[in-house]
């Protein structure tokens, strides 16, 4: 099986919906319209030119990495060029001594960054960010740039630091992800600063790629054959640029850490004494047991995941107002008298009228996708295989090599509203608002390729601009110029007849 990439923002929440690929649409010898997608890594390529058949449906392949990269530097040539930036962080200390440092794992990774844990034996919420240890949490879903490849089986993880201020960093991982994302404060430049830890395994260079055995169990989380570290500024011109979401209001605004269920009881959060947290930890440990550590966390502290640390890290560092935020104990609410069963049981799905208000922004392309309406996002026939599947791992009588894609679980009906399908009955223009304005807008910087398709501005965009953003509605989900990233969001055939159709007028 080949490697599927997806790509996540470090605090929970945060979105990225791109309908942009590697670069904007334009003519020229970078024209993505000519580009296809490579397999140097060996990593995924597919033969889909089209959409989805049906939103819901198991996600085609993605790029990998060295297809979304391949105009970047990386290795020494890529830490120089970070370190010549300078200032005062937990990333460029880390990483701008005379040599780079040897990070072969996250643990080192961890441990370089001061996130290790100090006291790994401590069990309790009273160990999370406590006796050294950083402050964690686990996450059963995300509208983020994870968000069709998060579940209660293959959570989100961040360790960050429990003090904040000038020192203030996190880490975001999921597994299936060849990377780790970081945000650091920067004291001498006075706001954060944001990076992406690219870094590859032996699997990598074998033929046919990475499987879900080497990138979906402990396996991924050591014997990193490379690293790289990008910071925002390297990828913002890919679909890995985070200013959508971080840095909404424009370029000269301040970042910002993003977090939409800021309150109690933290929607889609592992925690031990809400219900929603007691049936997330309980799917979790049907599948992975309790004696394997997920991430950076160690196995005996999974259940002391404690949101209220991280609602705590949010509002230190400044940020206690969420745009469109996620009000947890009203949606909550709302749920559970309209489906009695949740959250234990999510066959019926829960309605919410204070959800559907922040759905509506966000169909507007006034607002980032706000996060399912139910606790669960899993589909409970899918998350039963695959969770026999991992325990059949686990216990030995499966091999790695044969363990299926265990991400698969997400429950497709749901699609729309967890925001990787567009909503149904749209016409091509609001399509293009929904599933494209995030990233194709004015705020964007003026001087990337991208900000070129403005989705405001279709009026009065040339026709040579709407001509070879059509070209790319058609390319394969492996190509990194594919519109809109099939990470992100899917298009049915007859819904890019509906946005071609308005780009042709």
């Amino acid at each position: 099986m080949r490697t599927w990439w997806v790509v996540s923002m470090v605090v929970a929440a945060g979105v990225l919906g791109a309908c942009s690929g590697e670069v904007g649409p334009s003519g020229g010898e970078d024209s993505p319209a000519s580009q296809g997608p490579s397999s140097n890594d060996g990593a995924s390529s597919g033969t889909s030119s089209s959409g989805s058949n049906a939103p819901g449906e198991t996600a085609p392949p993605e790029p990998t990495l060295d297809d979304i990269f391949k105009s970047l530097k990386s290795g020494e040539e890529q830490r120089k060029e970070l370190c010549a930036r300078g200032g005062t962080n937990r990333v460029t200390q880390m990483m701008c001594g005379a040599s780079a440092p040897k990070i072969e794992s996250l643990a080192d990774l961890q441990g370089a960054l001061g996130l290790a844990f100090q006291s790994p034996n401590s069990t309790g919420r009273n160990a999370n960010g406590q006796n050294g240890n950083p402050g964690f949490v686990l996450s059963g879903h995300s509208s983020s740039l994870v968000a069709r490849y998060t579940s209660a089986i293959n959570p989100r993880a961040i360790v960050f630091s429990p003090q904040g201020g000038a020192n203030l960093v996190a880490m975001g991982f999921v597994r299936g992800e060849q990377f780790a994302e970081i945000v650091a404060r920067d004291s001498s430049q006075n706001g954060l600063r944001f990076f992406l830890v690219a870094f590859k395994q032996a699997c990598n260079a074998a033929p046919g790629g990475c499987t879900p055995g080497e990138l979906l169990t402990p396996a991924i989380e050591k014997g990193w054959t490379s690293v790289t570290i990008y910071e925002d500024t390297d990828v913002k011109n890919t679909i890995f640029d985070c200013t959508h979401c971080h840095q909404t209001a424009g370029t000269n605004t301040p970042k910002m850490l993003r977090f939409q269920e800021l309150q109690n009881p933290w929607t889609h959060f592992f925690r031990d004494n809400t219900p929603g947290g007691q049936a997330l930890l309980a799917d979790y440990h049907a599948a992975h047991g309790r004696a394997e550590g997920y991430g950076p966390i160690p196995a005996n502290q999974i259940d002391s995941s404690d949101p209220a640390r991280l609602e705590s890290f949010v509002r230190g560092a400044g940020f206690a107002a969420q745009p469109n935020e996620f009000l947890t104990s009203r949606i909550e609410q709302e749920v559970r008298q309209s489906a009695p069963s949740q959250p234990g049981n999510n066959t019926t799905p829960g309605t919410s009228p204070t959800w559907q208000g922040l759905y509506s922004k966000f169909v507007a392309g006034a607002a980032i996708a706000p996060p399912y309406h139910d606790v669960k996002v899993t589909d409970p026939t899918k998350l039963a295989a695959m969770t026999s599947a991992y325990q059949q791992f686990l216990g030995g009588s499966l091999e790695a090599s044969k363990l299926p894609d265990i991400r698969d679980v997400l429950l497709g009906a749901a699609a729309v509203d967890m925001g990787l399908a567009a909503k149904p009955g749209l016409d091509g223009k609001g399509l293009l608002v929904q599933m494209c304005q995030s990233c194709h807008n004015p705020n964007l910087d003026q001087t990337i390729s991208r900000a070129r398709f403005d989705v405001t501005k279709l009026a009065t965009m040339s026709r040579e601009e709407k001509e070879v953003a059509i070209s790319r509605l058609r390319l394969a989900s492996t190509n990194p110029a594919k519109m809109p990233p099939s990470r992100f969001r899917t298009l049915t055939d007859a819904e890019i007849g509906l946005v071609e159709a308005e780009l042709r007028r």
